[in-house]
């Protein structure tokens, strides 16, 4: 509904230019306003009535083994291929700009420059624009090629009866993707282990694997559960963005709210870049523990990220804000540890 009927997302899309007011975003030219050499632009991610619907062919294969009560195993493959996928229009390494529109609002007087000058700032004047103020840029979904994805799920469970000692239950759950294209006007990306799509869940990247292990003791009334979370690394190039090698990905981004970021005229990668290039894998710790009263109130408590584990450094996503710069898929480690209590009662 909020693709094709009537709605928008406005989002900050940091500094730009405007192409008619400031041409290449040069200030100080003759006929050039200062103001809209670099302004805070909007875009908004709107609808679009014209879009298809998308399709999809699903397989799924699998089987489980239990060799004996206490444990098992259950492998499954999956295959999902969309056709017609919904995407941004920035998205897809360019081939959908032609439907983005910078949206104008009605002309304003503004300093434009009356000379043009190589130091200092040229002489201004206040004169009404030729064209409408930029108001926002229009950036609507539209229907790419198709996306196909695979991989394998594997699930081992096991438990043990340790008599008077209560009982063990060990769960293990792994993902690992096989396969991640992105297919836009016959051009193919392959973005597993990349950062790309960057339109899709906030730009978190798209790591090969991922697991979660726990093991969990339970004696009558008591419980407790450890887990472990794991992902793997990840590349910060995004082809279906453009984003073809480290350099471009880095390119304006600064490691840290206060340091200097990379100039877009640099044409080889420093030295000191080299630990941007990619996300690095991540691993957190969370406990959880219960205590049942009686028939009615449940005592809980919980710590995540019980070692406090740091989030690695992620310098392409837009998820974490621009003087945040964590990967997004690891909200434990932005957060740090966190300790949590409560009750249940149930009447």
């Amino acid at each position: 509904i909020a693709e094709s009927g009537t709605a928008g997302l406005a989002f900050g899309q940091g500094n730009t230019y405007d192409p008619v007011l400031c041409p290449g975003g040069v200030a100080n030219v003759k006929g050039t306003f200062n103001a809209l050499c670099s302004y805070p632009a909007v875009g908004v991610e709107a609808s679009n009535r014209d879009l298809k619907a998308v399709e999809s062919i699903n397989s799924t294969v699998g089987f489980i083994f239990e060799p004996f009560k206490q444990f098992s195993v259950s492998v499954d493959w999956y295959y999902i291929k969309l056709l017609n996928d919904i995407i941004s229009a920035s998205s897809a390494g360019g081939f959908y700009v032609d439907s983005i529109e910078l949206v104008r609002g009605p002309a304003a007087k503004l300093p434009v420059c009356l000379n043009t000058v190589t130091t200092g700032t040229c002489t201004q004047a206040l004169e009404t624009t030729p064209v409408g103020y930029p108001a926002y840029t229009l950036i609507p979904y539209v229907n790419a090629g198709e996306t196909k994805t695979s991989g394998f799920d594997v699930d081992l469970q096991s438990q043990w009866d340790l008599g008077a000692f209560g009982g063990l239950k060990a769960k293990l759950d792994y993902t690992i993707i096989q396969q991640y294209e992105l297919i836009a006007n016959n051009t193919l990306f392959n973005l597993v282990g990349t950062h790309g799509p960057q339109s899709i869940s906030g730009d978190t990247g798209n790591p090969r694997q991922r697991a979660v292990a726990s093991l969990t003791w339970d004696q009558g009334p008591v419980s407790s559960t450890i887990s472990v979370n794991y992902q793997s690394s990840f590349s910060i190039v995004d082809p279906s963005s453009g984003y073809n090698t480290c350099l471009q990905a880095l390119q304006g981004r600064s490691p840290s709210a206060y340091g200097s970021a990379l100039s877009s005229s640099v044409t080889t990668l420093p030295a000191a870049w080299n630990s941007y290039c990619a996300v690095q894998h991540f691993t957190s710790v969370n406990w959880y523990g219960s205590y049942q009263a009686n028939d009615h109130l449940q005592i809980h408590g919980s710590i995540q990220n019980l070692f406090n584990s740091q989030p690695p450094v992620d310098l392409q996503t837009y998820g974490g804000g621009a003087e945040l710069a964590y990967s997004t898929l690891d909200q434990d480690g932005a957060v740090g540890r966190l300790f949590i209590v409560g009750a249940t009662y149930k009447f």
